[in-house]
């Protein structure tokens, strides 16, 4: 009774009915609460807790709910052993989720329902507070990259399924890495051919209804990216002489590009054809990493890599692509030396002519 009344005074009381109600009831509550998000964020929640959480958690109360029961479930996410529900049939089969899949599933959509229900007064503590989750940095060695060679073969496999215009689509996503909801959204006026750059201003991403919508890009600032020459002759070609707020990239019918359906009737197709639909988690998105990797490959510094992807911080940019930059340690240590050297002979050179003097 004592500890009753201070967990009453400190309000950390919970009452028995609150700690008995479901997870899923709880999980529903706080998703209709999200009103200041992004559509595109929302509808990842709902993605989430729909395929991954509430198959696990729904009819379990939060009383119920331990550290050890959710180590478990990190497990057989990790290991592709974890219950699941996807809405389309063919692709019901649980896959392993990498680090940076996990923490979303577990550290930010089904952590947040705890962590409402903390604020909430549902239950005095979140029992994932302690739980030690896979470091998203541990996906670089998983993450997909690809070849030059790979890159060509997929553009070629655009070109032969649906024509030009979607082969040079998935060239300017490789060797701009740009977003593909940014590329979408770029009209002809952003395209400086003279000055080899595409400015990026606004991104197509989908309001909680599943509809396009325009905003700002990812970190909310505005960016040129640098163009390649060879991309320079077919992007001004597709531009021609249209109006400058015309899209630059086009559907079938003349309209702006809905990223939804261009994944899923060229992009699929441009795998298929390609060959590479062996290949492991490749997605739009690899082509940004693919990026990545080449422009760190041929020297590039993470300050300005990180303006051209558009990162909020070079931090982010150096915990995503760390493990890209090759160790230069012996680097360092020949620069040392040859600076040493070169100190010396100037100092010898003027002890010589103080001498002489």
């Amino acid at each position: 009774a004592a500890a009753m009344e201070e967990d009453i005074r400190v309000g950390r009381y919970v009452r028995p009915e609150d700690a008995a109600r479901t997870f899923g009831e709880v999980a529903e509550e706080w998703f209709a609460s999200k009103h200041k998000i992004k559509g595109s964020t929302k509808i990842r929640y709902r993605r989430e807790l729909d395929t991954y959480v509430l198959p696990r958690w729904r009819d379990v109360r939060l009383e119920h709910i331990g550290e050890t029961s959710i180590n478990e479930w990190v497990g057989q996410l990790r290991e592709g052993k974890a219950v699941v529900s996807f809405k389309v049939k063919s692709a019901e089969k649980a896959k392993p989720l990498g680090a940076s899949m996990i923490h979303h599933v577990v550290g930010v959509v089904f952590g947040a329902v705890l962590r409402d229900a903390v604020d909430r007064n549902l239950i005095q503590r979140s029992p994932l507070a302690r739980v030690e989750l896979p470091k998203p940095d541990s996906d670089i060695g998983e993450r997909l990259y690809l070849t030059v060679e790979q890159v060509e073969q997929l553009a070629a496999g655009a070109q032969e399924s649906k024509g030009g215009e979607s082969a040079l689509i998935v060239r300017t996503l490789a060797y701009t890495g740009l977003r593909i909801g940014e590329l979408a959204a770029l009209r002809v006026g952003d395209l400086d051919a003279s000055g080899k750059r595409l400015r990026v201003s606004r991104t197509l991403t989908i309001d909680e209804n599943g509809i396009d919508t325009e905003g700002s890009p990812k970190g909310g600032k505005s960016r040129k990216v640098p163009v390649p020459t060879f991309l320079l002759g077919d992007l001004k070609a597709l531009a021609g002489r249209r109006p400058s707020n015309a899209p630059l990239f086009r559907t079938t019918r003349g309209a702006q590009l809905n990223v939804n359906n261009w994944r899923n009737r060229e992009w699929t197709a441009a795998v298929a054809t390609s060959g590479l639909d062996e290949l492991e988690g490749l997605t739009i998105h690899t082509l940004r990493h693919t990026y990545a990797s080449i422009a760190i490959r041929a020297g590039a510094d993470v300050k300005t890599l990180q303006a051209v992807l558009g990162h909020a911080t070079a931090v982010e940019t150096l915990e995503t692509y760390a493990g890209l930059w090759p160790e230069r340690l012996d680097e360092v240590a020949d620069a040392i030396e040859l600076t040493r050297v070169a100190d010396l002979e100037k100092a010898k050179s003027n002890r010589r002519d103080h001498d002489a003097a």
